[in-house]
């Protein structure tokens, strides 16, 4: 009988922290204080958490072989056989159940979204992930798709250059991840379509991704009059030393940016970061 923490590990339940840019279009449409559009937000975060985890776990019955030679995937669930494989594969459908179930329950074109969500991410497990830069390009795609399904909740536009900047937030991160991936011992075995010079193309990926981040970000508080959000960009610019800081220096923390985002440091940032906006946006207009 598996344990309770290997089956969160499992669903990896510490991911779950990227679904919560649904909440993007409730935040910028200034709808964030109507409880009926943030009660069925609440449920599509956990719609998209079941659908994100039932494709991770697709991903990890594929990836047995070769996470069996990383020193760090090695120890999940299924490669140390702590949960079997037609177990993981029935949570897997559960999980996809359950999200559709909720996902209908919001409207049709949340369930639309979704769907489609879940197919990109088999699209990625079968086809991209395989396939040096695209496969950081996809996921990305993927991380903008959780962003844009919560305007089917809320029904109101949200500015593209949100969008946008979430699509870089997404590349910065998972660039930043991959470089840092590149100083693990027998790299090839696990990432055998990486060479070693990529490891400069990916740091400065990075650099570009968190460059738009800045530059896009900036232009959506200028041409929709909220320049006070200007303001908490000194709040981003911190967060990133740091991430590049630990790029070189804890390269294992940028590997699992879970255990980025949940420094303390990090955490106090991004919640001063969220604050300062929410004023710009509810308080100071």
């Amino acid at each position: 009988m598996f344990k309770i923490k290997d089956f969160l590990k499992l669903i990896r339940i510490k991911q779950w922290y990227k679904n919560a840019v649904i909440f993007i279009p409730i935040i910028f449409s200034l709808n964030l204080f109507d409880i009926g559009f943030f009660f069925l937000t609440l449920l599509g975060f956990f719609s998209l958490c079941f659908v994100s985890s039932s494709g991770y776990i697709l991903n990890d019955i594929l990836d047995m072989g070769k996470d069996r030679y990383h020193p760090e995937k090695k120890n999940r669930p299924l490669v140390s056989k702590k949960i079997k494989i037609p177990t993981a594969l029935m949570t897997s459908i559960i999980l996809l159940n359950l999200s559709l179930i909720i996902a209908y329950s919001i409207s049709l074109s949340f369930l639309f979204a979704v769907s489609i969500l879940f197919l990109f991410l088999q699209i990625y497990n079968f086809f991209i992930r395989k396939r040096i830069f695209l496969d950081l390009i996809f996921i990305s795609i993927n991380f903008v798709i959780r962003a844009i399904s919560g305007v089917f909740i809320t029904n109101r536009p949200v500015s593209p250059w949100v969008i946008l900047s979430a699509f870089f937030v997404s590349l910065f991160l998972v660039s930043g991840k991959r470089s840092a991936e590149l100083s693990l011992k027998n790299v090839k075995k696990y990432r055998p379509n990486f060479k070693d010079s990529d490891k400069t193309v990916l740091e400065f990926l990075s650099v570009m991704s968190v460059t738009c981040v800045f530059i896009f970000f900036s232009i959506y508080s200028i041409l929709f009059e909220r320049q006070l959000i200007l303001f908490s960009l000194p709040v981003v610019l911190y967060i990133t030393l740091l991430f590049f800081r630990d790029l070189h220096e804890n390269p294992k923390k940028i590997r699992n940016p879970e255990k980025f985002i949940f420094d303390k440091k990090i955490l106090a940032s991004i919640f001063l970061w969220i604050i300062m906006v929410l004023v710009a946006l509810y308080v100071l207009i």
